[in-house]
């Protein structure tokens, strides 16, 4: 289902303070470094709840970056390795991101910001997957409802599904996608033709979050 990036390093100095105009468009061009055609676009920060380790604890100022998709294939995972020229060092992990997507992404301890823009930073990635199929929202088979921390899936289709259903989901605000992290939900023993099922999930909500595809998984023996 997915294939792995070739390891490679990128070195760019940051420079740039913004690179989207007042119409929303991205100027790619413009980025403070490619990695594996994930562009990182700016630095970036936002008091609150953070969500990248699942805890939702509250955090005052957290290192955060603007990244863009910038290829055609949905990234699975990578980890992004920010090398500051004053020693500090900051991971950045991605999950689930669309071609032509962007998503804002917090250091994964929870990093305090730090103004790098006029600062040398490395930046590289030694872990990293593309899909190789695109993922699916199957949304011919399935309609989706819920409210927070509750997921229904109906299966729309004439024939049963017997396997594991698992749907996928990442927060959004203010419609983009916001933090690296995803989340699963999983329905076992399959949903019958016609029929509705309801599955916990604790970051699931209506106007936070949005569902990025499903799968199906066949749990028959042979």
């Amino acid at each position: 289902m997915f294939a792995s990036c070739n390891k490679t390093e990128d070195n760019e100095e940051s420079t740039v303070d913004s690179n989207e105009d007042e119409n929303g468009y991205i100027d790619t061009e413009a980025a403070l470094a490619d990695v594996h055609g994930i562009k990182i676009l700016n630095y970036y920060t936002d008091s609150g709840v953070f969500v990248e380790n699942g805890s939702d604890i509250e955090k005052e100022n957290p290192a955060g970056i603007e990244v863009y998709n910038d290829t055609e294939k949905t990234l699975q995972y990578m980890e992004l390795k920010a090398d500051y020229a004053d020693g500090t060092e900051y991971t950045y992990k991605i999950s689930l991101l669309p071609p032509g997507e962007t998503c804002y992404v917090f250091e994964s301890s929870g990093a305090e910001y730090k103004d790098a823009s006029h600062m040398a930073v490395t930046w590289s990635s030694e872990s990293c997957a593309f899909f190789s199929e695109e993922p699916k929202l199957h949304e011919d088979m399935f309609t989706f409802s819920g409210t927070a921390g509750i997921i229904n899936i109906t299966n729309n289709t004439v024939n049963d599904i017997d396997g594991d259903v698992i749907i996928y989901y990442k927060n959004i605000k203010d419609g983009e996608l916001y933090g690296g992290i995803a989340y699963r939900a999983v329905i076992e023993g399959g949903i019958k033709s016609g029929e509705t099922k309801q599955v916990a999930a604790g970051h699931y909500s209506n106007e936070g979050s949005m569902i990025m595809f499903t799968e199906i998984i066949d749990t028959e023996e042979g």
